[in-house]
């Protein structure tokens, strides 16, 4: 049986002069291990999304935001044998 999990995920793109950045995942699950990635993270309980994408970009790479711009919400499920997570 799969457990269905929602988390509220944040997800940062920064794009400057044609590039985009992307960070290299560590991970102990070797399906997500050395895999390519947006900088992201969960919303914290109370957090507004904007916050936790320049609290993540800053753990994550050390970059300053200084204006975020929303783009949108995108929902999916994922199928895993595991468990099942739908990301907000």
């Amino acid at each position: 049986m799969t457990t269905v999990r929602e988390m509220a995920i944040a997800v940062g793109i920064l794009e400057r002069g044609g590039k985009v950045l992307l960070i290299r995942r560590r991970s102990k699950n070797p399906m997500w291990d050395k895999k390519w990635e947006f900088p992201a993270g969960k919303i914290e309980p109370g957090e507004e999304a904007r916050d936790a994408v320049v609290r993540e970009f800053m753990e994550e790479t050390g970059v300053e935001v200084v204006s975020p711009v929303f783009l949108g919400i995108h929902t999916y499920d994922w199928n895993m044998q595991d468990s099942s997570v739908l990301c907000i």
